[in-house]
């Protein structure tokens, strides 16, 4: 779920009042996710929510509501009209394993869509609570009771929930996938020695990974594993991926495009190893170590919205020594292509293409040395701009391609193929510009050009005297259509000498 800064409401339709839209505009702000299968335009977005302060009165007096509540700082508007749809209170929690009376902070955003908007729910204290759009009612009204639930998150492209709940007494921490709207518990997978369950769902939804950290000996120590559920396969089948008692994994990031992802784990607090591993396939289901990258200074993964490259970084703050250090890695190949610096860098973001990075610097983050560089694909600066008090950096959203999973598959397969046809032609266009060829051909279109130039009087004179004898027009020309009749004499001449013909005669 993504929030937005700004939203304007359509004024022709708008029931919204003047002290609302203040309000409005003084809260956070959650947009539904349907959006984002058709870019970033407003057009497609359904539904807001606001969070605010301070209650709000839409002045609809029959809005559905809970009914044992009274606060209204929740509401859920209708992006196309700007009508509020239902108000929700904020609710509060508390940790099953601390102290009674503790409470959770509340968390934002307090709704999570499913992909399609057709429904979307709220975590409260040992329930789930689920609702259907366009109505807002509960689904099936009545919530979904799970204790000690922690957490959850929709799958990014099926109606499916994966929640988890810790250990209480002797039962033991479990992970579930709970189809909606049915209900059904389609998984589940128990945990012991749990201090805490991190959900990842991949964006095509094939893959699901559950970052356990775990309590080790004497529960002095903490570890990490993955469990990684298979979500296209029957049963669901479960990977597991673990480490050392004493290794830290400090990020864990899916390949965009593909079954690949990368982990920074390691020992030593200033050096970590960047390993890479494969699914495979959806098929067999195995897990598949690529290759490692040791002893790295890096935080953070960044994939190539369409896969293969991975960039490995470490962004920060500028004050931090090995703050700005960048490096490429073609993952398929195994390979170093690019590296580069930007030591006052906080920010660094792909381009929805997948050709071009750039890390930036913004005025509310470092005061000094604001601008931004952009690279591409293989780590090459190809501008630098420095620019004071710069606040924002955003990348042209593109429209979605078109490429069947067929097609880009055969694309990726092809790829040296086509890499050596480009660097053909690429070296055929500067060897002719290194001959003189391409001078050449210039040189004889500019002079044809000034031929022309020079038979311009001529050839409008031409035409003045064409136009003059009107040669050429169809008014000119008058159409005469000739007729010849023809007599044609038949005359019928009988031949009396011959004989008819009988049995005896013996003529053919």
């Amino acid at each position: 779920m993504r929030t937005f800064p700004m939203l304007s409401f359509p004024s022709r339709k708008s029931k919204i009042r003047t002290e609302t839209a203040l309000i409005v505009s003084q809260c956070s702000r959650q947009l539904s996710p349907a959006h984002t299968r058709y870019g970033t335009a407003f057009l497609f977005v359904s539904y807001l929510v606001t969070w605010s302060g301070v209650e709000i009165s839409p002045g609809e007096e029959s809005l559905p509501s809970d009914d044992y509540v009274d606060d209204r700082y929740v509401v859920v508007w209708e992006v196309a009209t700007g009508r509020p749809l239902r108000w929700f209170p904020v609710y509060k929690r508390t940790e099953p394993t601390a102290e009674e009376g503790k409470e959770l902070p509340a968390v934002w955003p307090i709704f999570k869509w499913s992909p399609d908007d057709t429904y979307f729910a709220r975590l409260s204290e040992n329930v789930i609570s689920v609702y259907t759009t366009p109505s807002m009612g509960l689904l099936g009204k009545k919530k979904i009771a799970i204790p000690g639930v922690q957490a959850f998150e929709w799958s990014p492209t099926d109606p499916i929930i994966a929640y988890w709940t810790p250990e209480m007494g002797d039962s033991p921490a479990r992970v579930c996938l709970l189809e909606i709207p049915s209900r059904v518990e389609l998984r589940q997978k128990g945990l012991y020695s749990v201090s805490n369950v991190q959900l990842k769902w991949k964006e095509d939804g094939n893959f699901l990974s559950c970052r356990v950290i775990r309590f080790g000996k004497n529960r002095k120590h903490q570890y990490t594993n993955f469990e990684i559920f298979h979500m296209r396969d029957k049963n669901y089948p479960i990977d597991i991926l673990e480490f050392k008692e004493k290794e830290k994994v400090s990020a864990f990031e899916w390949e965009p495009k593909g079954n690949r992802f990368g982990v920074i784990h390691g020992e030593e607090a200033n050096y970590a190893d960047v390993s890479f591993y494969s699914m495979d396939s959806t098929s067999t289901g195995k897990l598949k170590h690529i290759f490692t990258v040791p002893k790295k200074q890096f935080k953070a993964i960044l994939w190539s919205p369409l896969g293969t490259v991975a960039l490995l970084a470490r962004v920060g703050h500028p004050s931090e020594a090995t703050n700005g250090t960048y490096e490429w890695y073609n993952v398929t190949e195994h390979e170093l292509i690019g590296l580069a610096e930007h030591y006052s860098a906080t920010h660094l973001e792909w381009d929805a293409s997948g050709r071009f990075v750039c890390s930036y610097t913004t005025y509310e983050s470092w005061e000094a040395d604001n601008g931004y560089n952009i690279y591409n694909i293989s780590g090459r600066m190809t501008a630098t701009v420095n620019m004071n008090k710069m606040y924002q950096f955003l990348w042209r959203p593109r429209p979605q391609l078109y490429l069947t999973a067929e097609q880009e598959k055969n694309v990726r397969k092809n790829i040296k193929k086509y890499r050596e046809e480009f660097k053909r032609e690429d070296d055929e266009l500067k060897e002719s510009m290194r001959s003189g060829k391409a001078a050449e051909r210039r040189d004889m279109r500019l002079k044809w050009a000034e031929y022309l130039g020079t038979k311009a009087d001529l050839i409008k004179a031409i035409e003045d005297k064409l136009a003059e004898f009107s040669i050429g027009k169809e008014d000119d020309y008058i159409e005469i259509e000739e007729f010849e009749e023809e007599f044609i004499d038949i005359k019928e001449e009988v031949d009396r000498t011959r004989k008819m013909l009988n049995s005896d005669d013996e003529r053919d």
